[in-house]
């Protein structure tokens, strides 16, 4: 058997037990402030399909990549203003 069966497999498993489909109950009564009326089920749902939809560590490294770019100009601008504190011998 390939991988994707036995994920299948055990994605099926998971759905039907009974914790994961009395959190989902749960979670489909709650209304969080601020939402409007909409469950905490379904937010969460969206939140993780815009997870896979965005592609998040695309963003994440061109972030943490223009913030190292950042940091040369940063510690010259710095070092620029040491003359205007005054040090006491």
């Amino acid at each position: 058997m390939d991988w994707q069966h036995w994920f299948t497999r055990i994605k099926r498993r998971w759905i039907t037990s009974p914790p994961y489909r009395l959190v989902v109950r749960w979670s489909k009564e709650i209304y969080p402030p601020g939402f409007r009326g909409i469950s905490l089920f379904d937010v969460t749902v969206f939140f993780f399909r815009q997870l896979t939809n965005t592609n998040l560590t695309e963003r994440a490294s061109s972030i943490a990549f223009n913030l190292l770019l950042a940091i040369p100009p940063a510690i010259i601008f710095l070092s620029t203003l040491i003359p205007f504190f005054p040090i006491s011998a």
